[in-house]
């Protein structure tokens, strides 16, 4: 029956118990769905009518990998042979044959070992057991040699009966994935260059400037046969604000009672779906969660944008939204920190949660306890295993120069007097390969959820092959070939804005680009002259050049235009001749 059974040591174990009416040999047919790693499944034919303690053959399927056959007559262990198994998650389809000297393990089809341990017994009683994992039998039948529609003979004796185990109903196929993306990646020309954050126009679509990020997995789920659902969203808003929307779209994809989503979120994405399912609990739409290079802990890169304004620039694409954003907005009177705090209240929600601050002067660590910038809403505790029923994973990059702590000295007067660096100013930074150039190791991983980890930057998690399909993996999609190249950081881009205008740019090579929502970007801008087409589409309308350069530094460009009539501009662009007005 279902349910939770024996006990080892104080530890449950989910339980299954099959009568047997068969005379000798007995097929039990069994899926077993693994979402995340058990200690062990074990498979065991018992003789309970010979004596006790009862005779008794088994196999047991182990976390590593390993399996063994074992046999006790009278309670007395006879032999263990050690083979191999394929232990990844998903379903895996088993037949376990008790014959009256041999037993045989089968899995999809293929034998995967079989034993004559030197006794003979007639079996009445199989037990099905897993330790610990989130891991579930599903539809069963017990057979007998002639196959599982013969009809089984009569007993000769009629054993204590037991209850009869109801199959699982089957689930329905999960074929949906709702796919978010992190900070900075979503984009509406109406919002951010007006610098609106509650009543602007049109939806909110992929960044231009993210596209060849996100593009690779969105291509990668279609291709594989998923409905894929993007979910692009006001990134300046704080995290819990999404939960509702979010949960909307869920719930329109959903046709009928009892289906299920995927969702994939990418670094602040992942985020959204914590958030999600946080809100939701068990009235969730979801099968599985994997968040992806998500700062679950917070992430240090909040703190100088949080506290002095200051945008550093370990992530180019967030570096370039916030700058934008923060330069259409902070036009009167230039405080970053306070425009940041006023337009971008979702830093708050990315600020670590762990010690970070260390004073240079006395080497003591500050408490996060204790600071001034407190992240409101993480850590939580809603958040945690079984994961209201959901399977939860994370995948993290690993072995890329990530800052994980910052040496800091007391606020100068001008500091103190604009609010700034109230719990210190950074002086120093440090930083571990632990991590994907963007956010730690530690805070991308959670609890009780299954980790992958691959040796990938922040972005090429969701753009590189490697990261592409250990999502597909984890999605289900089992072993796949997508052969995108390893992820390679821009380290400068040319960026275009116009607004409300239509917008051409020809590159030195020829290549021509049309603006997407009144944006044009050029990563790793080549040198040579580029021919410039603005079209305004109404009065006022604004010409933005910005040039984002190697060294860090941002050179910022805007051109009133009052004229209604199409123009044709040409500048030559050269990192090795700078000059802030192009156009001139």
């Amino acid at each position: 029956m279902f349910g939770i059974g024996d006990t080892n040591n104080g530890i449950e174990y989910g339980l299954i118990s099959i009568p047997s009416y068969l005379p000798s040999d007995e097929i039990v047919k069994i899926d077993i769905k693994i979402n995340s790693s058990p200690s062990l499944v074990l498979f065991s034919c018992k003789d309970y009518s010979s004596s006790f303690p009862a005779n008794e053959k088994r196999v047991v399927l182990r976390d590593n990998g390993t399996f063994n056959f074992e046999a006790f007559q009278n309670g007395g262990g006879l032999g263990s042979p050690t083979m191999f198994w394929d232990k990844s998650l998903g379903v895996h389809s088993f037949e376990l044959h008790c014959i009256s000297s041999n037993m045989i393990l089968i899995e999809d089809g293929n034998i995967l070992g079989s034993w004559d341990n030197g006794f003979n017994f007639t079996p009445d009683i199989v037990r099905l057991k897993y330790a610990n994992g989130n891991t579930e039998f599903a539809n069963f039948q017990l057979c007998d040699s002639g196959g599982c529609d013969a009809p089984s003979p009569t007993p000769t004796s009629t054993p204590t009966p037991m209850p009869t185990p109801t199959p699982t109903p089957t689930p329905i196929p999960v074929t949906k994935v709702v796919v978010i993306p992190g900070f900075g990646a979503s984009w509406n020309k109406d919002a951010i260059m007006n610098c609106k954050t509650e009543g602007y126009e049109g939806d909110w679509t992929l960044n231009d400037q993210a596209a060849d990020v996100y593009n690779p997995l969105l291509t990668a789920l279609t291709d594989a046969g998923w409905t894929t659902i993007p979910y692009y969203y006001d990134w300046r808003k704080q995290v819990t604000t999404h939960a509702a929307p979010l949960a909307g779209v869920i719930d329109a994809a959903i046709q009928q009672e009892g289906e299920n989503v995927h969702l994939v979120g990418h670094s602040m994405g992942g985020l959204l779906g914590r958030a999600y399912l946080e809100a939701q609990a068990d009235a969730n739409k979801l099968d599985k969660l994997l968040t992806v290079g998500s700062p679950h802990k917070g992430n240090v890169l909040a703190y100088p944008a949080w506290s002095g304004g200051e945008i550093w620039e370990d992530n180019l694409r967030n570096k370039m939204l916030m700058t934008i954003a923060l330069r259409l907005c902070d036009t009167i009177r230039p405080n970053n920190r306070e425009t940041i705090r006023r337009v971008i209240p979702s830093v708050q929600n990315l600020l670590p949660v762990f010690d970070y601050l260390k004073d240079f002067r006395t080497g003591a660590v500050k408490p996060v306890i204790e600071m001034d910038a407190q992240n409101n809403w993480l850590p939580t505790t809603r958040f945690t295993p079984p994961f209201y029923g959901v399977t939860v994973g994370t995948l993290s990059g690993t072995g890329f120069e990530t800052l994980h702590e910052l040496v800091v000295k007391p606020p100068s007067r001008l500091d103190t007097r604009r609010g700034d660096w109230t719990d210190g100013k950074p002086l120093l930074r440090r930083t571990t390969t632990d991590g994907d150039g963007t956010v730690l190791l530690t805070s991308s991983e959670v609890d009780g959820a299954t980790y992958l980890r691959v040796p990938q930057p922040h972005n090429g998690l969701v753009s590189s092959g490697q990261g592409i399909n250990e999502i597909l993996n984890f999605l289900g999609m089992g072993a796949t070939s997508v052969s995108t190249a390893s992820f390679v950081e821009p380290t400068s881009a040319l960026v275009i804005m116009g607004y409300p205008a239509d917008l051409w740019l020809t590159d030195p090579a020829g290549s021509m680009r049309k603006d997407n929502e009144s944006l044009i970007t050029i990563f790793n801008p080549r040198a040579g002259s580029y021919k410039l087409r603005f079209l305004p589409k109404g009065e006022n309308a604004r010409l933005i050049i910005a040039q984002f350069l190697e060294n860090g530094k941002v050179l910022w460009k805007e051109y009133p235009r009052s004229s209604k009539l199409p123009e044709i501009s040409t500048f030559r662009f050269d990192p090795a001749y700078l000059k802030e007005d192009l156009l001139r």
